[in-house]
């Protein structure tokens, strides 16, 4: 039962951002050879959560309004960029 964790990226974060979660996430998807899924994952990362505060904040402290917060910000960039000419 036990060592079902032991080669996930998520093991060393403690104390450490969202950032570098994403940032292991897509090491973990590389070292697996899914090379495309990394480049359409950190695509997708820069787009809509590199350039927000959510990324600088501590892992282990970030809560689901944290998430929901950042949800609201995504929908209003979109409503604003749709908005204009």
């Amino acid at each position: 039962m036990g060592g079902c964790l032991a080669g996930s990226a998520v093991r060393g974060l403690k104390r450490s951002t969202v950032r570098a979660a994403l940032e292991a996430y897509l090491a973990d998807l590389r070292r697996h050879g899914r090379h495309d899924t990394a480049r359409a994952a950190e695509g997708r990362f820069k787009s809509v959560i590199y350039s927000d505060p959510i990324v600088d904040l501590p892992l282990e402290s970030v809560t689901r309004d944290d998430f929901l917060e950042w949800r609201d910000r995504l929908i209003e960039e979109s409503r604003d960029a749709s908005r204009e000419p």
